[in-house]
């Protein structure tokens, strides 16, 4: 009787298993053959995007087609299409050939400029932030997100108790803030959470505060509006920034490129963001009627009801180089690094050129509950009378 004992074959000078000098690659004989070639492991950087082993790694991540990236999964040749691009046919060695956000069975129609919906939501929305290609927003206890190019909505975290009005965020984390329990006579139990802006579990970053609406993020760390004033969250620990805030409004203090200011009563304060150590002092003392501060331009306006015309809304420029006023009701305000402010009221939403004059942007049937600035969009969320809670965006002109 004549046995045969079948071994695997290794890699080796010779066939079938001949090609271990493959570039951009490394071989562990022990793997044996795959195929007629031996197995390979691609060196950091390089990827088999045309999966022909004989010819190794072939693909620099740093070169991927037009228009894209190459995913962080090193391991696959799957892209990522910059910012105004889509890859319409699927074909990933061509890249992202589509220049729009979207694709439409229309070539090149892209997404419309005109108001429209971009997702409906089961709950009121709070709070709204644009970072990092996505816009972030509570969809009752759940932040939620939707990508900016692919408008796909996903669930970010989940809140562990109700949250406030107000998202930031810093390119890596989302934060918000939960109140105190409704027991006055209890001691402050407010948390300022942070989440990574993908997806994660909400870890706190300083608790104990009587925190209420309104928060920005600095350089200098994060900036939380409590019943006494804004504080700044550094680490795990918070001091003293700026003096009290009306409550109930969006976003009541302002960061500029030098100072941070803040509102109090009838009063606009300002404080030296480079000075640790300097104190707010009191910028404008009769304030009439304040709704918000914001900034434009590098400039820190006030918006507020003008005295003895209940609707109107006018911006002061921070060094009273100019006012002006506009029909408005309860407007609510957000602005964008380099991009023009934008102010919200009711179903309007008006763009502001430099602090000097406002003019209407959108009109629509639905109450704007809060408005930010995405590129080259202008993105708000809404009560939804008419068609639920929802997510809008229209392009800026």
């Amino acid at each position: 009787m004549i046995v045969l004992f079948l071994c695997a074959p290794r890699c080796s000078t010779a066939p079938p298993c001949s090609n271990h000098t493959a570039p951009n690659a490394t071989f562990d004989v022990q793997q044996g053959c795959v195929g007629y070639y031996c197995a390979m492991q691609c060196d950091p950087g390089f990827l088999n995007c045309d999966n022909d082993e004989s010819n190794g790694c072939e693909t620099p991540i740093t070169s991927p087609p037009p228009h894209a990236q190459f995913s962080a999964d090193t391991g696959t040749c799957t892209i990522v299409c910059d910012p105004g691009f889509s890859n319409c046919d699927e074909i990933e060695s061509n890249g992202c050939e589509t220049a729009s956000s979207t694709c439409s069975s229309q070539p090149d129609s892209g997404e419309p400029a005109s108001p429209h919906v971009i997702a409906t939501l089961a709950a009121q929305p709070l709070g709204l932030a644009v970072c990092a290609g996505r816009e972030l927003f509570f969809d009752g206890p759940t932040l939620r997100a939707i990508d900016s190019q692919s408008l796909a909505l996903v669930n970010v975290a989940t809140s562990p108790s109700p949250p406030a009005d107000g998202i930031a965020c810093d390119g890596t984390y989302a934060y918000w803030v939960t109140p105190s329990d409704a027991d006055a006579d209890a001691s402050p139990n407010g948390v300022l959470y942070r989440v990574a802006i993908q997806s994660g579990t909400p870890e706190v970053v300083v608790s104990d505060f009587d925190f209420r609406s309104g928060i920005d993020v600095a350089d200098a760390g994060v900036l939380a509006m409590t019943g006494s004033g804004v504080v700044l969250a550094q680490g795990d620990a918070a001091t003293d920034w700026m003096p009290a805030s009306p409550t109930g409004v969006y976003k009541p203090f302002a960061l500029t490129q030098g100072d941070s200011w803040s509102l109090a009563g009838a009063t606009l304060y300002r404080r030296s963001s480079s000075d640790a150590d300097a104190s707010a002092e009191s910028w404008i003392d009769d304030a009439g009627l304040p709704t918000a501060v914001f900034a434009s331009s590098g400039d820190a306006i006030l918006a507020r009801h003008v005295s003895g015309v209940a609707d109107d809304l006018a911006l002061v420029m921070s060094d009273a180089g100019g006012v002006t006023s506009f029909a408005a009701v309860d407007p609510i305000v957000a602005t964008s690094s380099g991009a023009p402010a934008i102010v919200a009221s009711d179903g309007t939403i008006y763009v502001v050129q430099s602090g000097l004059f406002a003019s209407v942007l959108f009109s629509t049937l639905e109450h704007v509950v809060d408005v930010a600035v995405d590129g080259t969009w202008a993105v708000w969320t809404t009560r939804g009378q008419n068609q639920g809670p929802s997510v809008w965006r229209g392009k800026l002109q």
